[in-house]
């Protein structure tokens, strides 16, 4: 999964210029995996879609983990290592790496894999008909914006993930009172269950498990992980009953998103509620404030411009021009400016107990975290 994040990076060059933001910006919704835009916090992520009818956010975790805590040494490794080592100095590598491989290599031979923690589903209602839409990731915000007209009413969904109050929020507003409903589902392939977790709240509680033929020596266990979302809906009327959460005739709506496994936290299903009532008390305005200040304190420490005026077009236009030999000269710095991000990726993970961020590939919320 290298490729998509490498293909990520090569966008966000196309996005700085001279005195202008720093934003990926498309006027459709992503068609597939490649093409959602991903916000994060170093330990919580998502890829988020931007689709009209229905938002698909896949969410990640860092510590979802299809695997336990053992002792993975292989006990043959200590008295074999001296005729290991007889081998290569007697100039025998492929016998010395043949004993290697049955008495040192680690049992059982394949670590389990990582995760992903599952899918958050708004499907809206009333807006299969829109145009003049916009989806983009400002990068000096962390912050996704999708906006459209859907009939007569303007929508605006704003999408980030908190590293100061750990949890991803979504906000959706309209320009017309009372026009916002939509039901909302989290879901999982396989091994997680969702219900209804008291007003406004659905949880999903699972189990990481690794399947694969390729693990088939590891114990069908994994990491316990808990998933919980919360509506605070301005107006209209809300119910959250078995797996679905609806709500009806809102102006506005904030969703808080929290997550946690028995990885770190001994009981995953507090943590969560624990963020959330504690995201709970702080409005909007402020989470969003929190996120910008820890998200440009580290994003901001450097910068650096060249002349140079880039077209003003959708990134996947610019990127099509570039294959088709077009000169970008605004393109040095912003392959600069994209560095930042390599940081930011990390520091946050640090700042937060979190595992070392450099399996981007794996966790698509590092990127912009």
């Amino acid at each position: 999964m290298r490729i998509p994040y490498l293909a990520f990076f090569f966008a966000s060059c196309l996005c700085a210029e001279t005195k202008q933001p720093l934003v990926l910006w498309y006027v459709k919704p992503a068609a597939a995996w490649n093409e959602a835009l991903p916000i994060g916090n170093g330990r919580l992520g998502a890829m988020v879609f931007g689709g009209v009818n229905a938002e698909h956010l896949q969410l990640n975790e860092d510590t979802v983990w299809a695997g336990e805590k053992r002792d993975r040494n292989n006990p043959e490794g200590a008295k074999n290592l001296p005729e290991v080592k007889r081998l290569l100095l007697a100039g025998k590598p492929k016998e010395a790496e043949a004993l290697a491989d049955r008495t040192i290599i680690a049992t059982p031979r394949r670590m389990p894999q990582y995760q992903t923690l599952g899918d958050l589903d708004l499907r809206f209602s009333g807006q299969d008909k829109f145009a003049d839409y916009r989806r983009e990731l400002d990068l000096d915000t962390g912050i996704v914006r999708i906006s459209y007209k859907s009939g007569d009413t303007r929508y605006t969904r704003e999408v980030f993930v908190s590293p100061a109050d750990q949890v991803i929020v979504v906000r959706l507003t309209a320009d017309k009172p009372n026009r916002i409903s939509f039901k909302a589902t989290m879901r999982r392939e396989l091994d997680a269950v969702t219900s209804a977790a008291g007003e406004g709240r659905l949880l999903m509680e699972g189990l990481a498990i690794a399947h694969d033929d390729r693990h088939s020596d590891e114990r069908r266990v994994g990491v316990k992980f808990a998933a919980e979302l919360l509506a605070l809906p301005e107006g209209g009327s809300m119910q959250a009953s078995g797996a679905a959460l609806t709500v009806e005739g809102a102006t506005a709506v904030t969703l808080l998103f929290a997550a946690a496994t028995n990885f770190r936290q001994p009981d995953p299903v507090a943590r969560c509620a624990k963020d959330l009532d504690a995201a709970v008390q702080k409005t909007e305005t402020i989470l969003r404030y929190n996120h910008i200040a820890a998200h440009q304190r580290l994003f901001r420490r450097m910068d650096f411009q060249l002349a140079g005026q880039a077209p003003d077009l959708p990134t996947d236009e610019r990127l099509k021009r570039l294959q088709a030999g077009a000169a970008r000269p605004e393109s040095g710095s912003a392959v600069f400016s994209v560095w930042p991000l390599s940081s930011d990726q990390q520091q946050p993970s640090r700042n937060h107990g979190g595992q070392f961020a450099g399996h981007l590939e794996r966790f698509a919320g590092a990127v912009v975290g």
